[in-house]
């Protein structure tokens, strides 16, 4: 398995192991708390996007923060999968202040993948453009993403220039099985919409800690 493959594995793991721990970790369940809609005018405070989000398949990280007038911070984050499936989970949190969204979540997240700068309008063409592969092959965004997706607000993904790589190094569309996915469903679908020859995936072999392989 070649050590990109690895890395995507490693993220994947990481990413499930923190969401199966309710409480705890950079998915825990948290107390009620507004919508953002609250906080879709805010200045916008940074946004992120995982270091290798141009690599071919890539799983994705993308996380935008506004901060009000008073300090608080409003975050939405999102789990992009530019393979096959968009937007594979998305989330929103408030924080007090910019320190405590710095201390109990950036840290973590950053344990998780290497995030780097970026703009808002590549970030908003990287989920749209994302969410439409995907609709294009049967798959919707997770539900989750419509009460973070106000967080773009604003925005105008037209004038990014960045290209936005879709599907595999082949350019056919290419599904990671991760922990959480139901991949006899996800390749019925791509048989459907696509025709069976025209995507390629990648599924556990063994337990979930063993190696994944490539299946044409």
């Amino acid at each position: 398995m070649s050590k990109t493959r690895k890395q995507q594995k490693a993220v994947s793991r990481k990413l499930a192991r923190r969401k199966a721990r309710p409480g705890r970790g950079l998915f825990a369940t948290p107390p009620k708390q507004p919508s953002v809609e609250r906080a879709k005018e805010w200045p916008v405070l940074e946004c992120l996007i995982a270091a290798e989000w141009q690599r071919p398949a890539a799983l994705s990280q993308i996380v935008v923060a506004r901060r009000s007038p008073l300090g608080e911070v409003a975050m939405a984050s999102f789990l992009v999968d530019l393979g096959c499936l968009g937007v594979k989970d998305a989330m929103t949190r408030y924080f007090p202040s910019e320190a405590a969204y710095r201390q109990t979540f950036l840290t973590k997240l950053k344990s998780v993948q290497k995030m780097q700068k970026c703009s808002l309008d590549l970030a908003a063409k990287v989920i749209g453009e994302a969410i439409q592969y995907a609709r294009d092959l049967g798959f919707e965004p997770h539900p989750d993403s419509q009460v973070a997706l106000p967080i773009l607000e604003g925005t105008h993904p037209e004038d990014c220039p960045d290209r936005v790589p879709l599907g595999g190094e082949n350019g056919k569309p290419l599904f990671f099985a991760g922990p959480y996915d139901d991949p006899q469903r996800i390749i019925r679908t791509l048989e459907r919409t696509v025709g069976p020859g025209n995507f390629d995936y990648m599924v556990a072999i063994g337990g979930p800690d063993d190696f994944f392989d490539e299946v044409p």
